[in-house]
Parts: C-alpha cells; sequence; structure tokens
C-alpha cells in the first residue's frame, strides 16, 4: 500500500499529539505520585497524634492527682 504526503503528514501529526499527551500523563503522574506522599505523611502525623495524645491526657490527669 502507498502512502500519500497528507497521510504521512497526518500520522507525524498524530504521533506528535501522543508523544505530548504521554509527556502531560508523566508529569501529571509525578505530581500525583508527591500528593500521596504528603498525604501518607499527614496520615502518620495523625496516627501518631491519635496515640500520643490520649496517653499525654492520661499522664496529666494523674500527675494532677498526685499534686
Amino acid at each position: 500500500m502507498k502512502y500519500t504526503d497528507k497521510d504521512i503528514q497526518k500520522a507525524i501529526e498524530l504521533s506528535q499529539y501522543a508523544a505530548d499527551k504521554c509527556s502531560e500523563l508523566e508529569d501529571y503522574s509525578i505530581e500525583m505520585e508527591e500528593q500521596l506522599s504528603r498525604l501518607q505523611r499527614k496520615c502518620s502525623l495523625i496516627r501518631t497524634l491519635q496515640i500520643t495524645t490520649p496517653i499525654s491526657l492520661l499522664i496529666g490527669l494523674l500527675l494532677g492527682l498526685l499534686i
């Protein structure tokens, strides 16, 4: 099958469009990984606070009863 210059030009344009979209998706993927990392750090901090806050309150209560 013989391709015309128009077919070749269209293929080049579609190839460039696909490359641009892949680049956009890669950028988006990197951004989402960064956001996921931030959320994981926040979640870890919240878990730590959920554990330490009741312990701190209990220690404060016990110290208050001793004083």
